[in-house]
């Protein structure tokens, strides 16, 4: 199981449990599919006016990457993908 690491906390959470504690993930490629989705969802998002406002928002929580703290992590285990350790352990 994984959590959602938000940006606005990625310094803090870093700074106490190591890089090996998150995994990043890059969406780059998808995120205006990103945007799209959150946009399908309007009574999840009333409170992001800049969704609603603007054709291309600058988000404080929609970057290039998005951050992740798995439940159980590994200690000193870098992932990129979330899928990665399961392919691993076969």
């Amino acid at each position: 199981m994984y959590f959602v690491l938000w940006h606005a906390f990625y310094d803090e959470w870093l700074k106490e449990n190591g890089p090996g504690s998150v995994t990043e993930v890059n969406i780059a490629g998808t995120l205006k599919k990103k945007i799209r989705a959150l946009r399908s969802h309007r009574s999840q998002t009333l409170a992001v006016p800049e969704l609603w406002t603007n054709q291309n928002p600058s988000l404080p929580f929609l970057k290039e990457s998005e951050y992740f703290i798995k439940g159980n992590s590994l200690p000193n285990l870098k992932e990129t993908d979330i899928f990665q350790t399961i392919e691993r352990m076969g």
